[in-house]
C-alpha cells in the first residue's frame, strides 16, 4: 500500500490519545519503516511523494512527548507507573 506510512502514523495518533503509549510508539515505528521501505523502492527518474508530517518527524515528536509524559508521571509520584509504562514501550 503506497500510503501504509501515513496510515499507520494516523492509527498511532489515536492510540496516543487513548494513552495507549506501547501500541502508539509500535505504530509511528512501523510507519516509519513502511515509509522508508515505500521510499527505497522509488526508481530512477521517478518523484517519491512526501508526507507531511513525515511519518519519521511525528514518531521523533511522539517519542518526546511521551519522555514528557513519563516525567509528569514522575512528579505526580507515580513513579512505579512510570517505570511499568516504560518497561511495556521498551519490551515492544
Amino acid at each position: 500500500m503506497a500510503n501504509q506510512g501515513q496510515v499507520m502514523s494516523e492509527i498511532a495518533v489515536e492510540l496516543e490519545k487513548k494513552g495507549d503509549w506501547p501500541g502508539a510508539l509500535e505504530q509511528y515505528r512501523k510507519g516509519v519503516d513502511a515509509d522508508e521501505k515505500r521510499l527505497r523502492k522509488v526508481q530512477p527518474g521517478e518523484s517519491p511523494s512526501h508526507y507531511d508530517p513525515s511519518p519519521r518527524k511525528q514518531y521523533t515528536e511522539a517519542k518526546a512527548r511521551f519522555k514528557d509524559h513519563l516525567v509528569e508521571l514522575k512528579a505526580a509520584g507515580k513513579k512505579d507507573e512510570a517505570a511499568a509504562l516504560e518497561q511495556r514501550v521498551t519490551m515492544m
